[in-house]
């Protein structure tokens, strides 16, 4: 996945420096890019993963001290 964004922003870049390009090999370049746009993980994902984890250790915490607590009765 991430190498097929490497290699559209490769290709994107190399056009951009030459300038000249048929109408083809730009539509091509630019399907490239959109392909690998939708491929790529949306930020929020990666915020909603990161705050499940971020919960599931808190409440690992809370059900190990819970544990303990109640041994000591």
């Amino acid at each position: 996945m991430k190498t097929n964004i490497k290699i559209a922003v490769d290709e994107a870049r190399r056009v951009l420096r030459s300038q000249q390009v048929s109408e083809d090999e730009a539509k091509a370049i630019l399907d490239g890019l959109s392909a690998a746009s939708k491929e790529a993980t949306p930020w929020w994902v990666v915020v909603l993963k990161t705050l499940a984890y971020l919960i599931g250790l808190l409440l690992a915490g809370y059900g190990t001290s819970a544990a303990a607590q109640s041994l000591l009765f």
